[in-house]
């Protein structure tokens, strides 16, 4: 609009000035050189406004033979950003479809392209490094990741992607070198934290650890629970290792630790047990058991439990199981070492009956030998005991199983001694191809079965 209102009042008092010239005609003499020139005044000023229209004509005719070059350079950097950009993507897509082939060429021309824009993005070695990753070429991948370091923008990125490449190898301590590298740059982010505790606990690196968790805690780079259960662990390998120095004060003060974090962590509710056995405090000692029972029962626990007065007459035993189990009674566990403390009493009716709800599914070792018991001892049929026996091979018992490789572990551990994941060991049944490790050994024939057999047993003291 101003320019407008300009152009409008430019052509307004050009017309005035006409208009004056024309009611003015006057004179005008130029005499140069011996040329005399002689011309009308409005003719006069029609010449100057002609020759500062061409001059000016000719001025931007100039700028502009001057600033092409320029341009077209300019042009073409942006044809080769717009088009290393369109292969950029191209090459994520092809990544993300897993076409090696295809990222690989890609990521090659972003490349090419962008380093010819002058403007090699970051992204550009990322793509080629998972297109080498996608390509099986290791040491390619990790040549992209090691230039990635070099540039503030992408160090990040590139301790990942050696993180990664380390861990494929399985070199802990170089992918630990890494990971604190990568927290040491980004410590608020979460996977850098979830990383650096997995490493940490791999190598066995406990009260480092046990910082790690605590900066994830503040940070929230965990779930509360999954914290609050890695701490548990973390105290009790802590206990492990006081133990082993022969402190016992700290390895209790732990194990009560890890139990507070984690009720349900059988060995550390063994271990303090044992300690305050030992300590000649054993009305604390069945306190933990039994509180311990309540969250997870286990055969460990029973054995435990029944290792406080080990000279008690059966029926003496039999209450104090129930004491035991009265916080989680029904419990598969809770039933098996009831009914095998009324076996003891010779009470076979009442150990029947306790194993009645569990005879709806299908059975575990410890549950055919057991009733292969009492069926000789309630009935003297030895047919009927032979019987339940025949089932023994079926039937598998619960154990430490790793839920990442499935594998059973003669002991709970921090990590599975197969696969080496954390925290993986549950106490459940087998399946039937990890089962055979316990079954090739099992012995079928008529026991006298304990009053807590502990099928998969921790020493607290090893």
């Amino acid at each position: 609009m101003i320019r407008f209102f300009f152009a409008t009042l430019v052509v307004l008092l050009l017309a005035a000035a006409a208009a004056w010239l024309a009611q003015s005609p006057g004179e005008l003499t130029i005499v140069w050189h011996g040329w005399r020139l002689e011309t009308s005044a409005a003719l006069a000023g029609i010449l100057v406004v002609a020759l500062a229209m061409v001059t000016a004509a000719l001025y931007r005719f100039w700028l502009w033979l001057r600033r092409r070059p320029r341009a077209f350079a300019e042009a073409r950097l942006e044809r080769r950003r717009r088009l290393g950009y369109q292969a950029l993507s191209q090459g994520l897509v092809a990544v993300a479809s897993g076409d090696a082939a295809a990222a690989r060429k890609l990521a090659d021309r972003a490349g090419k392209l962008l380093e010819a824009a002058k403007e090699p993005p970051p992204l550009t070695l990322l793509l080629a490094a998972q297109a080498a990753q996608l390509a099986g070429d290791e040491a390619a991948a990790e040549t992209q990741f090691s230039a990635m370091l070099a540039s503030p923008e992408t160090e990040f990125l590139g301790l990942r992607g050696l993180l990664t490449q380390a861990m494929r190898r399985n070199d802990r301590s170089k992918a630990l070198e890494l990971a604190r590298r990568a927290h040491d740059l980004r410590p608020e982010a979460p996977w850098v934290l979830r990383e650096l505790f997995r490493l940490e606990a791999a190598e066995g690196l406990w009260p480092a650890a046990a910082s790690t968790l605590e900066e994830a805690q503040r940070r929230h780079a965990l779930p509360a629970g999954d914290i609050r259960r890695h701490q548990g662990i973390v105290a009790f390998q802590k206990a492990l290792g006081a133990e082993a120095s022969g402190d016992l004060d700290t390895a209790l003060k732990e194990a009560r630790r890890a139990l507070a974090a984690a009720p349900d962590l059988v060995p550390a509710a063994a271990m303090a047990a044992k300690i305050l056995l030992e300590n000649g405090r054993k009305s604390r000692a069945g306190r933990i058991l039994r509180e311990a029972w309540a969250a997870e029962p286990h055969p460990d626990l029973a054995a435990a439990y029944a290792a406080l007065h080990p000279d008690a007459e059966p029926a003496e035993r039999l209450k104090r199981v129930k004491e035991l189990i009265e916080g989680n009674p029904e419990h598969e566990e809770s039933r098996l070492a009831l009914a095998a403390a009324e076996h003891g009493a010779g009470n076979d009716a009442a150990a029947r009956e306790a194993l009645a709800p569990l005879l709806n599914q299908p059975p575990s070792r410890r549950l055919v030998k057991l009733m292969a018991e009492i069926e000789q001892s309630q009935y003297g049929d030895g047919a009927g005991a032979r019987d339940w026996l025949a089932k023994a091979d079926a039937a598998a018992d619960a154990a430490w199983i790793c839920a990442a490789c499935t594998r059973p572990s003669p002991a709970w551990q921090a990590h599975c001694p197969h696969c080496g994941a954390f925290d993986t060991l549950r106490w459940r049944v087998a399946t039937a191809q990890a089962g055979r490790a316990f079954a090739d050994a099992a012995d079928i024939e008529l026991p006298r079965v304990a009053v807590a057999p502990p099928a998969a047993p921790f020493e607290a003291g090893g």
